[in-house]
């Protein structure tokens, strides 16, 4: 009778499990969705919005094409993840990039002193059981905080990686 119990609990345990990875699924979905629309809301704003008048030192009033909401270009773009990018801190000296995913790793990457792009090497910071939602720097820049979805914050040593 308590075999057939624990099975039981078992089988019914591996439906709850699958049902509760569905159900993750169907939300990442549903974000996805989400954040095309609200994307393409921002980028109509962005259309829409008014320009803005500034002093230059080249002239003394200089009209802005480009809203002041929204970014005119890319200053560097690289793929940081192997999935979508959660979070992301600038170390408090500015010489870091610190950057969290739904791939359950934390990544710290160097700024080149161009600032325009980032070092391909990183520390790779990895342990987490879920995806990571939030990165933040220590002010000597020397640990990283994380947390996680799976109901965790850590602590990382940079130089250590741990």
């Amino acid at each position: 009778c308590v075999c057939v119990c624990v099975c039981v609990c078992l089988e019914q345990r591996q439906d709850l499990l699958h049902l509760k990875a569905q159900a993750a699924d169907d939300m990442n979905a549903d974000m996805r969705r989400t954040k095309s629309e609200w994307e393409r809301s921002l980028e109509s704003q962005a259309e829409s919005a008014p320009t803005t008048t500034t002093a230059s030192k080249t002239s003394s009033l200089k009209r802005e094409a480009t809203p002041t909401i929204w970014p005119s270009t890319v200053v560097h773009q690289f793929d940081a993840h192997e999935s979508d990018v959660s979070a992301l801190c600038f170390s408090p000296d500015g010489t870091c990039l610190a950057t969290g995913g739904s791939d359950r790793v934390v990544k710290v990457w160097t700024l080149k002193p161009d600032m325009q792009s980032v070092d391909p090497k990183c520390a790779v910071l990895s342990g987490n059981k879920a995806s990571v939602m939030s990165v933040q720097f220590d002010p000597q820049c020397r640990v990283v905080l994380a947390a996680s979805n799976d109901n965790t914050a850590r602590l990382w040593t940079i130089s250590e990686g741990k």
